[in-house]
């Protein structure tokens, strides 16, 4: 296996930007490259600028044998507060119906004891939520737990998933592009993890009551780079297994993907689609984000590492980009052209990889 380091000048000595690599590696190789990469610190990879909080709004309530706790999930900081209000009011709707049908189904079980003389047992519906910010997907997941007098009670999780530059909800096909065999690469990997722990212990329903394949509408998140699909009680393994997840790294998924996204591991940025990655400065940190354009006006990518101001008053503003030109079109290009691209760092049969920096105009007191 080849591979080629190349050290950035200019700009990037400043910021002390290590190298960037063309991994001309096969599967295997980048998987367990990937794997290993785990270095200090997350370089920010959203286009939303503002930040994003969650609050919780708490509602308790207790009447005759109903306990019912809640915390409702209310966010704030989207730049687009119209969808912002779409997205919290889907959210406590989608509560509410679940809280109604929770206490119209406890009120039928109490009346059936009261008729037979018994005691009621106290029935309880608690709800909690989790947040997942990563990789330009909001996702909220509402966890709840019923009880309605059996044995066990019953944990159920909901799974509200926003694209923030977007402004819109998705559900788990819309990650990829039409007639991409996503389901089918997908479906090979849970078995092939489900084959792994059994063999460590785990339990889960084999045959036609076992996993055979997920919904285009299947409870996802996504989390460190990796897509998470969850399978809720019951419903692939017995119930001590719990709300059973499956975690899926987004590399190996990227070629599949509608708008493949930023993919960032610790400080390393890695686009599989044109096969480089870049180690980028922990000066980045928490600063920069990264927006990938693919196929516009005959740039096969261009990739910008764009930096935030922590002064919300002053526009974001691009340090670099690495632009990938198909040879053919770049064989075509004048003198002129050329020099205004940037710097060549890299040819290969297919293409050439060009960088061009940008210099920073915030001063060190603005940041």
């Amino acid at each position: 296996m080849k591979r080629k380091s190349i050290i950035i000048f200019g700009l990037i000595i400043m910021l002390t930007l290590s190298s960037l690599t063309f991994a001309y590696a096969d599967n295997n190789y980048r998987q367990k490259n990937m794997v290993e990469t785990k270095l200090k610190g997350k370089i920010r990879d959203k286009v939303q600028t503002n930040e994003i909080k969650i609050t919780k709004e708490v509602i308790k309530d207790e009447k005759d044998y109903i306990t019912v706790n809640l915390e409702i999930p209310v966010i704030s900081g989207l730049n687009n507060k119209e969808f912002q209000r779409e997205l919290n009011a889907a959210i406590k709707s989608k509560i509410i119906e679940e809280v109604n049908e929770f206490e119209e189904e406890a009120k039928k079980i109490i009346e059936e004891d009261k008729k037979q003389g018994k005691t009621p047992k106290e029935m309880e519906y608690e709800l909690k939520y989790e947040e997942k910010n990563s990789m330009g997907v909001l996702t909220i997941i509402l966890e709840t737990y019923s009880y309605l007098g059996g044995a066990n009670g019953t944990n159920k999780n909901y799974y509200f998933n926003a694209l923030i530059n977007e402004n819109s909800l998705i559900q788990l096909s819309q990650l990829f592009r039409p007639g991409s065999n996503y389901k089918e690469k997908i479906n090979k990997e849970i078995k092939r993890q489900i084959t792994e722990r059994m063999k460590n212990g785990d339990a889960f329903f084999e045959g036609k009551d076992g996993f055979e394949t997920i919904a285009d509408n299947h409870d996802f998140y996504i989390e460190d780079n990796n897509l998470v699909l969850a399978f809720t009680q019951y419903s692939i393994a017995p119930r001590n297994m719990g709300i059973v997840e499956f975690s899926i790294p987004m590399y190996q998924l990227r070629h599949l993907m509608k708008n493949p996204m930023p993919l960032i591991d610790g400080n390393v940025y890695y686009n599989s689609s044109y096969d480089f990655q870049i180690n980028l400065p922990d000066l980045w940190k928490d600063k920069v984000y990264i927006e990938e354009i693919y196929d516009e006006k005959n740039v096969a990518l261009k990739v910008n590492f764009i930096y935030t101001p922590n002064n919300l008053k002053l526009n974001d503003y691009n340090l670099m980009s690495i632009i990938v030109l198909n040879k053919k079109v770049y064989d075509n290009l004048n003198k002129y052209e050329v020099k205004k691209l940037g710097d060549v760092i890299e040819t290969t049969k297919d293409y050439v990889y060009i960088v061009r920096s940008y210099s920073n105009p915030y001063t060190k007191g603005t940041i």
